[in-house]
């Protein structure tokens, strides 16, 4: 009984512990943003992983980072970066479980990494294609 009570309360300090990292590495990030004035492909990096690590907390606030990334990768032609503001925004909408915009910026990455030959990136586009069909059950219709 008290192994029991012991690893739940480990358990808890252990996501407890994640939960704080990540805010720290966020506010570490937005900070940086913030200060970096250039309009170049790290910008466009620091606003992807901005957007990326607001699924945990706020969704809706990180599509507004995601879409700064598409905007300014699309203004300096950086292809890499444009692909994966498009996969975070895909997340992103799938925490918001909206489905749909979730596979068209999904969809969007996945011809975009396909063109640039990036496999692993491919891999993650279509594992969270997966994921956005899973709970909806429609995978079965």
């Amino acid at each position: 009984m008290i192994l029991r009570y012991t690893a739940s309360l480990l358990f808890f300090c252990l996501c407890f512990k994640n939960l704080r990292a990540q805010q720290s590495n966020l506010d570490s990030l937005m900070k940086a943003e913030s200060e970096y004035k250039k309009e170049d492909t790290v910008k466009v990096n620091l606003l992807n992983e901005i957007a990326f690590f607001q699924q945990y907390s706020d969704p809706e606030k990180g599509l507004g980072f995601a879409q700064k990334a598409i905007d300014l990768a699309t203004k300096i032609k950086d292809e890499s970066g444009l692909a994966r503001a498009y996969y975070v925004m895909g997340v992103d909408y799938l925490r918001m479980d909206d489905v749909s915009k979730t596979l068209e910026n999904l969809q969007k990455a996945a011809r975009m990494y396909e063109a640039q030959k990036k496999q692993n990136d491919l891999a993650r586009v279509y594992n969270s294609i997966g994921a956005a069909y899973l709970p909806h059950q429609e995978h079965y219709a």
